[in-house]
């Protein structure tokens, strides 16, 4: 329990009155060179960050009866005065060695020796110490894991503000609530996807960073690849900065792809890679060997044009996408719906993987969000009544979907005139059909993201927040691709301010 106290003090307490400083934290060096995570928060109440953090939940706060965000962290009176002294410099997380069971150490620099050896001594129930002025803690492989370190930071061999900010790229000296930086291929590996496909085997880094600035948060994140070891067609994002255009509804989620069969069939070519002997891929190869087709060039790269998809809170879902030859697309459907159902138990044979998430985000797919839970062996697909290019999924064992985010009886997918749709209703197809589009203010790249979270409901904020906050409004993100790799923003707007 101190442990956890002590965590949650050292990642947010109250130092010096001074400007919070940007630069890169000397504690850095007790992290190795190939830390295969590496986390970096504020300790300074008094700070912009965690000041804006504060004054971002005080609803919060104040229903639960907390005078300041710095009050629920440190609520031991005897602890904080203790811990308060040694705070206000960035600490500093970082783990190694096997994924599996990583040693996990936190380092922070403190304005006193001598204070932060008395709390050393006295935490006798934690793996600390005291390297001079810098405490260490062992939150993972104990003493031993703070031996390294210290030993590491000593002999000059550890991580560097330079190796940082090299592998986070920009932001990495911001003024920000949380910068992480990780090993994109140990993530990959995590993943179950680190496979012989360029553009996996090009991944270096991950980072991500949110920041609270005065009137809005701005959240980014980055995979970070080696361009000598791929070309534009290995990418899975259209590369330039034209972003496609998006829907703009009251209490939707809009968000839009300019080519999103290069995001379809770069997964499918991942599933043959990582998952070759799954049924997914299986029925798949039946598929083409019986009508006689490239299940990528043929199905998926149809969807080079743009497409558009629209979410609810309450799980309704649809997207429509612009297919190379329409009229190919209304011959093969009734060829490719009968098979669909082997394939789609085939895709949730394959688990929670990473690859599922991915292959559920896209437009062109004849599945939505949540649906897979309940891909069991009942459904079936047949044409909709007086709708000659429309197909439904039905049978979805809805019992095993609980209660989740996204949660549909059945699923309508086909071509709604020379557009193929894919909805949880007849109706929302449909409509998502006739869209109307426009440009994303400040968006680009090949992939954005648009809601007005002041036109939800109160329960769908409640429910997407977590906590109550101040009022928010505009959300937009884009995803741009290059061959150094891919960056994702996001920036919420908060028409109150922080200050």
């Amino acid at each position: 329990m101190a442990l956890a106290v002590l965590c949650l003090a050292l990642a947010g307490g109250c130092g010096s009155e001074e400007a919070p400083s940007t630069e890169l934290p000397d504690a850095l060096g007790y992290a190795p060179k190939d830390a295969f995570a590496v986390v970096l928060v504020p300790t300074d109440f008094e700070g912009e960050q965690l000041r804006r953090l504060g004054h971002l939940v005080g609803p919060w706060l104040r229903e639960n009866g907390a005078e300041s965000l710095r009050s629920v962290v440190m609520d031991d009176a005897d602890f904080g005065r203790q811990i308060d002294p040694l705070l206000g410099g960035t600490l500093v997380l970082t783990a190694y060695g096997d994924p599996d069971d990583p040693a996990v150490v936190a380092a922070l620099d403190t304005p006193d020796a001598e204070k932060a050896q008395a709390l050393a001594d006295k935490m006798e129930d934690v793996d600390m110490r005291a390297d001079g002025s810098t405490l260490v803690i062992g939150l993972n492989h104990g003493a031993g894991a703070i031996r390294d370190a210290i030993a590491r930071k000593q002999a000059g061999d550890g991580m560097t503000a330079a190796a940082f900010a090299d592998a986070f790229g920009p932001g990495a000296d911001d003024d920000a609530l949380v910068r992480v930086l990780g090993d994109a291929k140990t993530l990959a590996r995590e993943l179950d996807v680190d496979v012989d496909v360029p553009w996996i085997q090009a991944l270096r880094w991950a980072s991500a960073g949110l920041r609270l600035d005065d009137d809005e948060i701005d959240a980014h994140a980055r995979l970070s690849t080696d361009p000598d070891g791929v070309s534009e067609d290995d990418l899975p994002l259209a590369t330039g900065d034209d972003p496609p255009e998006a829907g703009d509804l009251d209490g939707r989620i809009s968000a839009a792809n300019r080519d999103q069969s290069r995001t379809t069939v770069f997964l499918a070519t991942l599933a043959r890679k990582a998952y070759p002997n799954s049924t997914f891929v299986r029925e798949v190869e039946k598929l083409e060997a019986d009508l006689g087709i490239s299940f990528e060039d043929e199905v998926l790269a149809q969807f080079n044009g743009p497409s558009a998809s629209i979410a609810t809170p309450d799980g309704d879902f649809a997207a429509v996408s612009d297919v190379a030859d329409p009229d190919a697309m209304r011959a093969l459907l009734p060829k490719l719906a009968p098979r669909l159902p082997s394939i789609l138990r085939g895709l949730r044979g394959l688990g929670n993987t990473g690859l599922v998430a991915l292959l559920l985000m896209a437009p062109d797919a004849p599945l939505v969000p949540g649906a897979l839970p309940a891909l069991g062996g009942g459904i079936e697909v047949r044409p909709v009544a007086r709708e000659p290019d429309l197909y439904e999924i039905t049978g979805l064992d809805t019992e095993r979907l609980g209660e989740p985010e996204f949660a549909v009886p059945s699923v309508v997918f086909g071509m709604i005139g020379d557009r193929f749709v894919v909805a949880t209703t007849l109706g929302e197809a449909r409509r998502v059909a006739d869209m109307d589009v426009s440009e994303v203010d400040g968006a680009r790249g090949a992939a954005v993201l648009r809601t007005d979270l002041g036109s939800w409901a109160r329960d769908q904020l409640e429910r997407a927040y977590g906590v109550k906050t101040l009022p928010m409004r505009e959300v937009t993100g884009d995803l741009q691709a290059s061959l150094d790799g891919i960056e994702g923003r996001l920036r919420v707007e908060i028409p109150d301010g922080l200050d």
